[in-house]
């Protein structure tokens, strides 16, 4: 869909957040948890492996609580996977 909405060279070099995220039933989104916390989803492996599948080229923004650890680890996933 986005590339059909966006047109495929922007679906590629897309712009993303992510982390873990806590959500209530009342008001969305609660807070941002760390990747190694298993309680909480989704995993960023999953989204390497579409990223690798795809060809993708996205600037990703980790937005976990610590931002600098996590980073490198979905940095090295994305090394892992591709």
């Amino acid at each position: 869909k986005v590339e059909t909405k966006l047109g495929i060279e922007t679906a590629r070099d897309m712009h993303c957040h992510f982390s873990k995220i806590e959500y209530t039933y009342k008001s969305g989104e609660k807070c941002h948890h760390s990747l190694d916390e298993p309680a909480f989803g989704p995993e960023f492996s999953h989204l390497a492996q579409v990223i690798a599948e795809f060809k993708l080229r996205p600037t990703i923004i980790c937005e976990t609580p610590m931002q600098d650890i996590d980073a490198i680890k979905m940095r090295d996933i994305l090394k892992k996977t591709t």
